[in-house]
């Protein structure tokens, strides 16, 4: 077991010539032993934090030090979805290990609705739509990001994976479900990142607004109200009434 009180505990997580699974273990015990110091005093769950911040405790992401051990997608494939404090998702930001909260029910009912239409796009043989799909932006160090949904037109497949089973086949169109704390930097940020992968479009789906937002590289973005219609070129005859996405709880 890692010592909390003796060394700080970002560092007993990830010290540089730590094996991944060392990291995991230290990372389930120091969730537990923050967990219990703080549970009083801070909320949970924590968005878009890196791990090694959340475990001490901070509340602003940055990227880790250097001389600390950087994650991979392998490291990222052996981690627990589980531990003492809940349930967790992950995403690597150039070797960084971002921890997330599971979504809201609120927020799986929207990507629900918008998996259920795009399955309609491959039905048509438009290509192929995934729901919460690991996506492999870049390598060494690795960038994986869990868009809500990603849409990979025909001309792309057969789709390459990496051997964790994460996409390596950049999507044509990611869909990103606005949270409540997202701001506009961290989402213009993020498109970004997705447009210089390769990604086309991004979809940003508010919920709060009752808006599809439709952003492409060194373009306006189109934004459709809840009496529109999303349309897209790049899927062809395909269209959904946006106040459609929104139906339900």
């Amino acid at each position: 077991m890692a010592d909390f009180d003796s060394e700080p505990v970002c560092n007993l997580v990830c010290k540089e010539n730590s094996s991944h699974e060392e990291a995991i273990f230290n990372l389930a015990a120091a969730s537990e032993h923050v967990t219990g110091m703080y549970q009083r005093r801070l909320p949970w769950p924590f968005r878009r934090v890196p791990w090694y911040n959340l475990l001490m405790v901070a509340t602003v992401p940055t990227r880790v030090p250097l001389g600390r051990r950087l994650f991979t997608a392998a490291d990222l494939a052996a981690l627990p979805t589980s531990l003492p404090s809940g349930d967790v998702r992950y995403e690597l930001d150039d070797g960084t290990l971002i921890t997330m909260p599971p979504p809201s029910h609120t927020h799986a009912r929207r990507q629900a609705r918008v998996i259920r239409y795009l399955t309609d796009a491959e039905d048509a043989g438009l290509g192929e739509v995934c729901g919460d799909v690991g996506v492999i932006l870049r390598r060494n160090p690795d960038r994986v990001v869990g868009p809500d949904a990603a849409f990979v037109l025909a001309h792309s497949l057969q789709v390459t994976r990496s051997p964790e089973g994460y996409l390596e086949t950049i999507p044509e169109i990611v869909v990103e479900i606005r949270s409540k704390n997202d701001t506009n930097p961290e989402i213009a940020a993020k498109n970004d990142e997705y447009f210089r992968a390769g990604v086309v479009e991004v979809w940003v789906i508010d919920p709060t607004a009752r808006t599809a937002a439709v952003c492409r590289a060194n373009q306006s973005v189109t934004v459709y109200p809840d009496t529109g219609t999303l349309v897209s070129p790049l899927l062809p005859g395909w269209s959904v009434p946006v106040a459609n996405l929104f139906l339900g709880s």
